[in-house]
Parts: structure tokens; sequence; C-alpha cells
């Protein structure tokens, strides 16, 4: 049938036609010609019943329709052209009515309900869809037309319309003749049977047909089409079809367009789309100079292919294709349709792969946390990878746990969130607390991490201060155990040596973030550990609440009860407000629908009206729900760039005027802090995160501020020094030059600002992957300067 635009859907739609069991069990070798009126050709018609006869009407007639009552479950007119200079009379237009539906049909149009659509479209129990060769609509009702935008029409009912049906397709009761030639003892002839189909319309004149003088059909005639209809290439529907009426039609159509194969190869391709119907398998009749056909790109013209044919994206179309083979440009054997680059027929091997709306070539490899995937035919080929288990607390009462588990809690106490099972090594405490006007909206307000067997205590507050053993720290922190990093205004990084991770999320408001490299998992206990509700004692608890109670880290704390309301049912205009906005989480036409396929966004959607209408401030709640789902995403390699756009902007504007709003920071952002440390302190395996940070080639200084690289300072144990201090190491006084002004000459060991720059010129940078080209200018420089002046320190 050519190139199917929806082969899925088309077949998905054939499955569901109602009360089609037909369509279901026997596939597409099952002879259904008795389910197929058609049209074709020279005038030429096909009742559903099997009489074939010729009607040289031209004005708008009752093809087919559902005649049980006064109201119709579908009714097709159609009206035929004239046809020019011996070609057949050609199908102008088609008005299609199913239930409440209008389709009308030219050659370049498609018109549903007054509106022009474009095709492949899809509606409640309706498809519409074009190919190369074929216009087709499909209707769950049962009803499926194909028509070739020429002179070929065809309808296929479901059989709960026999005996229903009138127009020139007869009325489906199985008996030849009956009904539509003989009623009541009267003969009718095709002429007079086919004028009681006119539908007459006000302000249209339209002449019926007259009687034409029979045309006597030579033997000359007959042994032509019986050469043509008896060839090798339909031996396999001798016995299918029915050949005399075709027969007569070949004749007719050799009388009528005489020195012309035009009629002629009408008949003799309906004659093959009928052996289709009937489950036979025609073959290639036609020739270069015979009823030629042509197909775009390098297709092939095929008189029985499946029309669901295979391609890139789906290589077992054909083999789960319902539909009856048909005729059509197809792809050469061994070869399947090119639907992702859309170059044209290839063999499998050449398949590209897509993800994410990027295409990746034969044999490219991917990886993420958890798999390796290389690209194979078009199908990814993976393999398991050690992946990290990873845990949450959002909206400051739901919990996800790392073996998957989610569940709601409302606390008011310190909890052990995570901790390790082996000597003390670490151990995370989270503050849940009332932050609204009941006790059921809770927030997160302090995340504490005790590290180094508790010797460290690390408090992480709401405000986003950082205390280290009750003192403030600057971040990044770096120690032996730990390191602290602070990659945008909305979130803080914590990496730590015995293999968890810690994402701090601090606007709109708190949430955490928790990974945990799979060499240490099960051997953590906690709030988040879950293991079916099991506790540390061994008991399962029933409710998340009754698990949570057994993690508080104060004995003093009452134990909270689980809350089963829906917050959505006490307050409808919060509960409208919610899923206005939380809904942009499930279109697809948003910056969220290009996740869809990796994180599916119901979970999120629950949370965020739930979240929504149980906060007192509707839109810090809502905007961290999505911000949620925008960092689950980015998690899998998504970024979903603007979708702060046209909600929970306010922050994209608010901004300190020498920063700017960025989606995709990572702890490797450059500080002027992060010229003196290692690159090693450049951490991995962190999902980017949004906020404000500094423009490309400025570097944030200790005083929160983004300047170019020749006004950062120096970090040197603990302390910033500015350009022109003295450090004194092991007796030696060390001079701090100054990266734009240039030295002052002292004597001739003396960096001078000529030299530093020729200096500078003459290195070669390392690459470094989370660092900027300037970075590594700068490192080089001081790694090689250091040396020199352990030979040759300069002493003021």
């Amino acid at each position: 049938m050519g190139l199917p635009l929806a082969p899925l859907a088309a077949v998905c739609l054939a499955l569901s036609v109602a009360g089609g069991s037909e369509f279901q069990t026997e596939g597409r070798t099952r002879n259904h010609g008795h389910n197929v009126c058609s049209t074709w050709g020279n005038f030429h018609y096909k009742t559903f019943d099997g009489d074939i006869f010729r009607f040289p009407g031209l004005c708008d007639y009752n093809f087919a329709s559902d005649c049980r009552g006064s109201y119709k479950e579908f009714a097709v007119h159609l009206k035929r052209g004239p046809g020019q200079a011996e070609a057949p009379a050609g199908v102008e237009s088609i008005l299609l009515t199913i239930k409440d539906d209008t389709i009308y049909l030219t050659r370049h149009l498609a018109v549903l309900n007054g509106a022009m659509v474009s095709t492949p479209h899809y509606s409640s129990g309706l498809l519409i869809e074009k190919s190369d060769a074929y216009t087709k609509v499909y209707s769950r009702v049962g009803l499926t037309l194909l028509w070739n935008r020429e002179d070929a029409l065809m309808l296929e009912l479901d059989s709960k319309f026999q005996n229903h049906t009138c127009g020139l397709c007869g009325d489906y009761n199985g008996l030849q003749s009956y009904s539509e030639f003989l009623s009541d003892g009267v003969l009718f002839s095709p002429l007079e049977f086919g004028n009681m189909q006119k539908i007459n319309q006000p302000d249209v004149v339209c002449e019926d047909p007259e009687e034409e003088v029979a045309v006597a059909s030579s033997s000359e005639h007959r042994a032509e089409c019986e050469r043509l209809l008896s060839a090798e290439a339909f031996a396999d529907c001798q016995d299918l079809v029915p050949l005399e009426p075709y027969l007569r039609a070949c004749q007719q159509d050799r009388c009528q367009c005489p020195g012309n194969d035009t009629c002629i190869c009408s008949t003799v391709a309906e004659f093959s789309r009928q052996c289709s119907h009937a489950g036979g398998r025609p073959g290639n009749w036609r020739t270069a100079t015979f009823c030629p056909k042509t197909c775009p790109g390098n297709l092939v013209y095929l008189e029985s292919g499946s029309p669901c044919m295979d391609t890139c994206s789906h290589l077992e179309g054909s083999s789960l294709c319902e539909e009856h083979r048909m005729d059509g440009c197809f792809c050469p054997e061994g070869t399947v349709y090119d639907d992702i680059r859309g170059s044209g027929c290839v063999p499998v091997s050449q398949c590209h792969c897509r993800l994410h709306g990027h295409l990746y070539t034969p044999g490219q490899e991917i990886t993420n946390d958890c798999e390796q995937c290389v690209c194979n035919a078009g199908r990814w080929v993976c393999k398991d990878l050690p992946c990290p288990g990873t845990c949450t607390l959002e909206g400051g009462s739901h919990i996800t746990t790392f073996d998957g588990k989610t569940y709601t809690f409302h606390g008011d106490c310190y909890y052990v969130l995570a901790k390790g099972d082996h000597n003390d090594s670490y151990a995370l405490l989270g503050e849940l607390a009332p932050c609204g006007s009941t006790d059921k909206q809770t927030c997160l307000k302090t995340v504490v991490l005790l590290a180094d067997k508790k010797k460290n205590v690390v408090v992480f507050k709401s405000d986003g201060s950082v205390l280290l053993n009750e003192l403030q720290v600057n971040l990044p922190h770096v120690t032996a155990s730990f390191s602290v990093f602070r990659p945008s205004s909305y979130h803080i990084i914590v990496s730590m040596a015995s293999g968890l991770r810690l994402q701090v999320q601090l606007a709109p408001i708190m949430q955490l973030f928790l990974t945990l490299d799979q060499a240490s998992q099960g051997q953590v206990q906690g709030l988040e550990s879950s293991d079916d509700f099991k506790t540390a004692s061994g008991l399962v608890e029933a409710t998340g609440a009754g698990f949570a109670n057994t993690w508080k880290a104060q004995s003093s704390c009452h134990d909270k009860l689980d809350w089963l309301d829906d917050p959505g049912s006490l307050n409808i205009e919060s509960a409208n407000y919610a899923e206005h906005w939380c809904s942009l989480l499930k279109k697809t036409e948003t910056p969220f629908g290009r996740c869809h396929s990796v994180v599916d966004p119901a979970e999120y959607y629950k949370r965020c009206k739930y979240d929504t209408c149980n906060c007192q401030n509707n839109e810090d709640c809502l905007c961290a729900a999505l911000s949620s789902y925008a960092r689950a995403c980015a998690a899998k390699g998504v970024m979903l760039w603007g979708w702060r756009d046209s909600v929970c902007d306010k922050d994209v504007g608010s901004c300190p005027n020498w920063q700017v709003f960025l989606y995709n920071l990572t702890t490797c952002k450059q500080t002027c802090h992060s010229l003196s440390e290692a690159d090693s302190h450049c951490l991995e395996g962190f999902a980017p995160v949004d906020g404000c940070g500094c423009p490309d080639h400025t570097f944030l200084d200790e005083k929160g501020r983004c300047v170019p690289l020749a006004k950062c300072s120096c970090y040197h144990r603990g302390l910033y020094l500015e350009a022109g201090d003295v450090v004194v190491r092991q007796e030696e006084r060390w001079w701090v030059p100054a990266w734009v002004s240039g030295l002052k000459k002292r004597n001739e060991d003396t960096w001078t600002a000529s030299n530093y720059r020729n200096r500078m010129a003459n290195l070669k940078p390392r690459a470094l992957s989370c660092q900027t080209l300037a970075a590594g200018y700068v490192r080089s420089f001081m790694s090689d300067l250091g040396k020199t002046c352990q030979k040759s320190v300069q002493q003021l």
C-alpha cells in the first residue's frame, strides 16, 4: 500500500474495532472479500454480496450507509468525475459520516468537521492517514475506507452491519442480486438500481445517465482478458476470486476505451486487490510497457505487500500486522525503511538509533550510571553496570527509599535518614517540622551530617549556611573524608569517601537527594533504607509513619500518625490551582514532555497536586515539585531547558547583577578557590542543577561575586590572599603576584609582568575534564612557578 505513516496506530485501531472479533483472530490471510464493497475504473462497482455491475452516473450517490433506523452509524457518499480522453472516470470526492464526525476527502485535502487536518490524524476512535498510494480512514465502529485518490475506492465493514446497509454497495445480506436487482419479483437494471441511490441536493441539478447501447464483446477481447487474468502472476487467485465477472468488466473496458490500456489496467488491478482480500498473494503482473507504476526513492512497487512496513523504528511491524496484504510501494527484500533519518530503504545493519532526540550511528556506545548500550541495527543492546542507589526527601514529607519504596510522612523531630551499619562511619539526620497553618504541612528545616565516626558535625540549614563543628565555613570545603561544594545558589553538593553523596536543594523549599555507591548498598540503615519497613530491631512496621517513628533521633518527640486525607478535597480553589499548573507535567507540548519517555511524570504529578494543595505558600511547593521532576530528568541525561519560562520564573530574573540563571550547573563550575585546589575536587556523578551562577569566563570569588580571572585572590591554608600579600613558608617569604598589573622589579630574579606574559604564552595547557582552558593556563603556570621558586626565592 505504500509507506504507512502510522502503522502501529492503524493496527491497534483495527484490533479494537467494536464487535470485530473477526478482525483479530484470523489475520490477513482470511478471505474477507464478502466484507468488501468497491468501485474502480470505468464506472465498475462490486457489492458486498459479489454482484459486479457498471453504472456511469456522475451525480452524488449513496455508496453505502447504515440503514437500520433514524440514527445511522455511518454513511459514505461519493461523486465521480467524467474522466478524460478514454481514461477511466475518477472519484472526485468522498463524504464520510461516522456518528457525529464528518470527513470530506478530495485528492489533496482531508477535512474533518469543517476543518482541514494534516495526516496522519488521530481522534477518538478515528484515524485518517495517507501513504504514497492510498488514503485510509479507520473507525472503531467497524469501518475501513481505502481510496487510491484516483479511480479505485474500497469500503470494508464489520459483519455486525450485515443485512443493514443500503446504497450502491447493496444490503450486505450474502445473497447476490436479491434486493438489489430483484425486489418483490421486479427486476432492476444496473442503471435503474444506480439512479435510485442518487443524493438529491437543493439547488443542484444533475441528470441521470441514460441506457447505453450494448456493445458486443468480441472473442478477441475475451481471449486477451483471459490471458491477462489467468497469467502466472494470478496463479494463487484462481480458486479465490470468481473470474467471469472480471472478464466481462475487462471486455467492457476494451470496448469502451479502445486503443488505451488505462481502463483495462484498472480492472486487472481490482482483480489483484480482490485476490489479496481473499487471502491470496498475487504476483507482479505489471511491466515497463503495460500498466507501469513508479515509486519514490528506492522503493519498489509490489502487488502484494504488508501495509505495516518494517522500519528502523519498528522492525517487527509486518510480523505483527493484522491487515491483509495489498499493492503499493515497499522496500526491496532484505531492507527496511529508514524512518529515523528519512534515507529510504536500507539494510537493517545501517539503521541508526535515537535517544532523547539525538541520533546515534551503528556501533556507537553510550553509558549512564547503570548501563552501557551499543547501537546495533536500530536497537540498543545494553548491559548492566554497577548502579548507585538513590533516595529522596521531597516536599518536606515525601520519602523514596534506596529500594524504590515511596511513602508520605509528616514528622516533627530529628530523624535518622541514613547511617552506615559498620563502625558508625557516618550518620545523616534530618529535621522535619510543621511550617504552615497546620501540623500537616511539614518542611525539611535542617540536615546534619555526622562524619568521621561522629568527630565532625556538618550542619546544613535551609537559609544556605553551612556549619562545621558549630563554626560557619565558606564553600567549597574539602577534607580527607568529605567535600562540600555549592554549584548554584539553589544547591549544595556533598561527596563522602564512604560512597554517600548528598544534594541539598535550598530553594524554593529545602529538599534532599542521596546517592549511594553500589558497593555500599545493603550497608545502610535509617528512614531512607526501608527494606519493606523493617526497623533496626528486625520488626516490620505496617505503615510508613510507624516505620519513620522508629528512627527518631530524639526520644522526647511524639510519634506521628499517617495522614490519609486528600488535601485537594479541603479547598476547591487550591485544587483548581494545583490541577492547572501541575498538569504541565503531563502535557507533551511543554518542556516536560521531552522527558516522558525517560521519567514517568505520574508520581510527580500526584505529589505536585498534594503539596500545592497542602502548602500555605502554594507557589513555592508547586515549584519545588516541578523542580524535582526536572532534576530526575537531568539525572537521566535529559535537560529541560527553559521549563521556567512560563512557570516558577520569579527566580530566573532575581539573580545578583553579576550572575545569570543557568540550567546545567555542576560541581565543576569555576571559582577562584578552585584555582588553588587540585582538580580531583571536581566531583562527578551528580546531576546538573539549576540556579544562579557565573557567566562563562568568570569566577566566583570568596565574596560571592563573579569576577574575571585577573581579579581572583589566591587561597592558601584557609586564607584568601590579595595580590601583593606575602606568605611565610618554611622560613621563606612568598610574594603573591598581581595577575594583571604585573610585578615591580626588585632584582634580576624577580618575575616581571613582561616575562610573566611570555611565560604564560609558552606554556601548554593541560586538558581538564571539568575546568576551562583559562584554568588550565593558570594551574600550569602556578605549578611551574612553584618549581622555579623552590630554586630561587625572592627575599623581601
